[in-house]
């Protein structure tokens, strides 16, 4: 949740500077967000929008001040301002909405993630000023609205892109978590069915967390790779080709796929050990082989 509004504070600093005057009003001030543009948004003659809609995980939407929604522009009842030939893609927009001016809905009953808050929120002919409205097409681009930030090079990184290097730094931490708690407690559970009575005595257990350990050591070259490159390139101003803009999301992509058969590999004790005499054996349960280690 902390990454989303920061990653949402961020977007902010793009909007132009009237917008901005009016969201950071103090160094507290959280900002969530929504991409999926489930919401609409209608011009007005002043420049303005008029936004309707719900839009699904609001992650921190309850502790947030502002809201950014991306909204979709559709035409004014009775009225049609798409060109002729075949409908294109709708422009997409951010608007950014004080959250006083949404209902949040309480929908968010889930397994996992129930402290992230992710319900929906819901805009009710809000009004938007122009000035709180951002195109999210020029943003793909890195060309911002604020003139303050223009000449920043933390601020000049295409939106995307920026999106790609923030995933990795979740998955990387998860998967060092779980080799780390995995590597601690091989010292102390045995391996069912087998003479071993601590899993560390297992040669298998060696390479399941040798191998861990190399793809982590991978997500972490390839997410240096990349990341570096979209640093350097904000600091010059070097457009991107087609292809680096391909090689930096599957980069990313992949980083979390190493991760996630990383964890795989260093999976976490049952949730609930069986605690039966008939079953004292499982009670050191853990792993045989690699494919093993995936059912644990």
């Amino acid at each position: 949740m902390a990454l989303i509004q920061a990653g949402c504070a961020y977007i902010a600093a793009l909007f132009p500077d009237e917008a901005q005057d009016e969201i950071f009003t103090s160094p507290d001030v959280r900002v969530g967000g929504t991409l999926i543009p489930d919401a609409t948004a209608v011009a007005r003659p002043d420049g303005s929008y008029v936004v309707n809609g719900t839009s699904a995980v609001a992650t921190g939407c309850r502790d947030a001040d502002w809201h950014l929604l991306t909204v979709r522009v559709e035409p004014a009842a009775g009225t049609s301002d798409s060109p002729p030939g075949p409908p294109g893609p709708p422009e997409l927009l951010w608007a950014a909405v004080p959250m006083t001016e949404l209902e949040i809905l309480d929908d968010w009953y889930v397994s996992g993630l129930a402290g992230s808050g992710s319900g929906s929120v819901v805009a009710r002919d809000v009004v938007v000023p122009a000035h709180r409205v951002l195109p999210v097409g020029p943003l793909l681009d890195g060309t911002i609205a604020s003139k303050t930030n223009a000449d920043d090079p933390f601020y000049r990184m295409p939106v995307l892109l920026l999106f790609c290097a923030w995933t990795p730094p979740n998955a990387l931490g998860l998967a060092r978590s779980a080799l780390t708690e995995f590597t601690e407690r091989i010292h102390h559970r045995g391996i069912t069915y087998t003479f071993h009575e601590r899993q560390n005595e297992a040669t298998v257990t060696h390479l399941q967390a040798a191998e861990a350990a190399m793809k982590i050591t991978c997500a972490e070259l390839l997410t240096t790779d990349f990341v570096t490159m979209i640093e350097s390139r904000a600091a010059t101003g070097t457009p991107y080709t087609p292809e680096e803009r391909a090689r930096i999301r599957a980069q990313s992509g992949y980083t979390t796929r190493l991760c996630k058969e990383a964890i795989d590999l260093s999976p976490p004790p049952p949730a609930h050990p069986p605690c039966t005499a008939t079953s004292r054996s499982s009670e050191r349960s853990g792993i045989s082989t690699p494919s093993a280690s995936t059912r644990s």
